[in-house]
């Protein structure tokens, strides 16, 4: 355990917000320089938040945020998303509310408030957002809790707005104070700081595992972490390895600083070491992987290991290799849900997303303009943390530029549309609303096995079952033809199954031009 050198001042340095893959911090800091030059009664600078990138093992010298963030008055950070795209600071205004900032072309927007679910004529302190976006952890003083600062959760309704406040209960809520909850990316590892369980001293870090829709009792995350000073402001990298808090404990730069926490070094790692998982597979996309090994650990952390994956990198025009702002959808093709949404930098083409199970995804990247992209993504039940990294490319939407339908499926010898395959279905049929002067060809292919009439006829039969579903949602029919190629054009030999057939049996959707009626 160390104070992080280059980010710590002789002021306060606390809150930390981790980025999911651990390599971006933000904080907030009352050191000299403040945005506005504010000072308060005690001489000491209002707080401005702050970021550092970890760059060969070291963080690089922090820097102040925008004035959008920063005014004249107390701006501090509470939390970022796991995806990197939305922070939550903390504002005054009234007696304590919180607020959101959207990460959008390259700069963060001016923070806008958080519903008047969340926020209350109360003190609202903290928040923390899980890996999907869909629930809600914070903490506040409300009438009708346990004593002091109470942790609450709030679930998005179908309408997209947060519901009604929930007290998480007299498991993990004392009649002291509960502060800085920090919900891990698993969505089932609840971090947050006590001074009501029993701990060493003042503020101590806990964490509570979920099991159905309850927080199962506390455990205290123990020294060296906790004191007998304030220690709070837990955070923990997706993979588990990482975590930074705020301490007044002697020995620092100066007041609260930051310390990192290598946990594998923290616990202790017994002699068996688990094998590695299986690798995700992303098809037809440049990509890298980086898996960890896991170990058995001791009850200094929580027991299991969560099923993190990071899905990230950039979005590139296929033609100049340019970056492109694009939206990119992931939906679990199982059920066809969408799991996950991120919108890449116009200025870089950086993108992340945060999957927190084993599945089989369909992953679909689209900008007005272009054709969009489809990946399948398939992802080991018991998969460990991992990061994976992809190059997306983008072909724009011109006469004769086709792209293969990874998320289409078929039975073997059927045209039956599968049901894992209504994901990709509606993402054709949104091209074809929002670009409605566009005409498009569905080709099927089939690889070099079995009879050659059979196929050509079975690869129309599976294109014509793609138009029929567009037609039956809606899109006009003179816009859209069908066309089997049976086993006449492969992309690849057909000499062995994964590396060729598999690759040979496709459906693809072709530009053909514009409609007459666009």
């Amino acid at each position: 355990m160390k104070t992080c050198a280059t980010v710590n001042s002789q002021q306060h340095d606390y809150t930390p917000a981790l980025m999911a893959d651990g390599k971006t911090l933000y904080f907030t800091s009352n050191r000299p320089g403040s945005t506005g030059g504010r000072k308060s009664k005690d001489g000491s600078f209002y707080e401005d938040i702050y970021s550092s990138s970890l760059q060969d093992g070291q963080w690089s010298k922090p820097k102040k945020l925008g004035k959008k963030l920063n005014g004249d008055y107390h701006d501090a950070v509470s939390s970022i998303s796991p995806d990197g795209k939305t922070l939550f600071v903390y504002s005054e205004k009234g007696n304590g509310d919180i607020y959101f900032s959207n990460f959008v072309d390259s700069t963060w927007t001016y923070p806008q408030p958080l519903s008047n679910k969340i926020n209350s004529i109360f003190w609202e302190t903290s928040v923390s957002i899980t890996a999907d976006g869909q629930t809600l952890y914070f903490s506040s003083d409300r009438p009708g809790g346990y004593g002091g600062l109470d942790i609450y959760k709030t679930t998005k309704g179908e309408d997209g707005e947060w519901g009604n406040a929930q007290n998480l209960g007299p498991t993990v809520n004392t009649e002291a104070a509960e502060d800085a909850p920090m919900i891990h990316p698993d969505g089932h590892t609840l971090y947050f700081s006590s001074s009501g369980h029993q701990g060493m001293g003042g503020y101590d870090i806990y964490y509570s595992k979920k099991e159905g829709q309850e927080f199962l009792e506390p455990v205290n995350l123990g020294y060296p972490i906790n004191t007998v000073y304030d220690d709070n402001y837990f955070v923990i990298s997706a993979d588990l390895k990482h975590a930074y808090y705020a301490s007044r404990k002697p020995g620092g730069s100066g007041m609260v600083d930051i310390y990192h926490v290598d946990m594998e070094e923290k616990i202790e790692v017994e002699e068996n070491v688990q094998s590695e998982p299986e690798p995700a597979l992303v098809e037809n996309t440049v990509i890298t992987s980086e898996n960890d090994k896991e170990v058995d650990e001791e009850m200094t952390e929580p027991e299991t290991k969560a099923v993190i994956t990071i899905f990230k990198g950039k979005v590139l025009d296929a033609s100049t290799g340019l970056p492109v702002g694009a939206v990119i959808k992931m939906v679990d093709n199982k059920n066809s849900t969408l799991t996950a949404e991120a919108f890449s930098d116009p200025q870089t083409g950086e993108f992340e997303l945060v999957v927190t199970e084993g599945g089989d995804y369909g992953v679909s990247t689209s900008k007005k303009g272009y054709l969009f992209n489809s990946i399948n993504f398939r992802l080991p039940e018991f998969s460990e943390y991992q990061e994976i990294d992809v190059s997306i490319l983008l072909d724009k939407a011109e006469v004769g530029t086709k792209m293969v339908l990874k998320n289409i499926f078929f039975d073997s010898g059927s045209s039956d549309l599968r049901t894992e395959s209504l994901g990709e279905l509606e993402v054709i049929k949104d091209l074809l609303v929002n670009s409605p002067d566009l005409r498009v060809q569905i080709n099927g292919h089939t690889d070099d096995i079995g009879n050659s009439i059979y196929n050509k006829l079975l690869s129309k039969q599976r294109a014509q079952s793609v138009v029929d579903y567009l037609i039956a949602n809606g899109i006009d029919s003179e816009r859209l033809e069908a066309k089997g190629f049976g086993e006449d054009k492969p992309l690849v030999s057909n000499d062995d199954e994964i590396g060729g057939r598999e690759i040979n049996r496709r459906t693809e959707i072709e530009i053909l031009g514009e409609s007459e009626n666009g």
